[in-house]
Parts: C-alpha cells; structure tokens; sequence
C-alpha cells in the first residue's frame, strides 16, 4: 500500500471525509475552470481571431473606403417593406430587421411562404434587393 491510503485509512471518517472532500474539490474547480476558460475563447474567437491576423489590419482602411456609408434606419425599413410586397405579398408574417449584432447598417427580411417554412433573405441597405453574401467556410 502506499503512503497516502495508509495515512488515510489510519485517520477517522471525519478526516478522511474533510480529505475527500478537499481534493474533489480542488479538481472540480479546475474542470470548472477549463470548461469556463474555453467557453470564453469560444465566445471572443472572432476579435482574438483578428487581433491575431495583423495583416488584416493593414488592409482595412482601403475596404472601409469602399463600403457604403450608413443607410438610415427608415429608409431601409421602407426598402424592406417594399421588398416583401413585392415578393412575399400573401406571407401570413412578415419581419423586418434594420441591423445585426456584428452591423449597424444591415437590412433582413424575414417571411412565412405558402407551406409555412421560415424564409429569409438578407437585403443591400441601399438598393433593398437581395444581398450577395460571403460565406466563410
């Protein structure tokens, strides 16, 4: 036997449960810290991503220059609107959604079709049609 299960064996189930009960304890927290560690990496991986990536930085001043300013908040839901009407004039449900979490200047379009199934379709701010989107993979 070694050392350690002889000294707890020779101590009282009082001590041995106060032992248990502090190294369950101890290698719990850590679980709990590792599943709480990742779960934060996971959440901010895009702007660690990004601030690891410094090659990026250097081309976004000529992206942001060709990106359209800020549409405003009425003038798209006005082109949302119209959108719908045009293309989903019978929907039991419509919803129109002016920005985004990662965008302020965004337009989606969401809409029940004839069978019921959810559609949507993400909207250029400015023109009201269909967006060509970028998908990364």
């Amino acid at each position: 036997m070694s050392a350690s299960v002889v000294a707890v064996s020779a101590m009282g189930l009082r001590q041995s449960m106060a032992w248990l009960h502090t190294w369950v304890g101890l290698w719990f927290c850590w679980l709990l810290y590792a599943v709480f560690l990742t779960g934060t990496l996971a959440v901010f991986e895009e702007p660690v991503t990004h601030w690891m990536t410094p090659e990026h930085h250097a081309s976004e001043p000529a992206v942001a220059g060709t990106r359209p300013g800020p549409v405003d908040r009425e003038r798209r839901l006005t082109l949302g609107a119209g959108f719908l009407a045009r293309n989903a004039p019978d929907a039991s449900y419509w919803e129109i959604w002016p920005a985004d979490r990662n965008q302020d200047n965004a337009l989606f379009s969401y809409w029940l079709d004839a069978e019921g199934a959810h559609v949507a379709t993400q909207l250029d701010p400015e023109t009201g049609k269909p967006a060509v989107v970028e998908v990364d993979l």
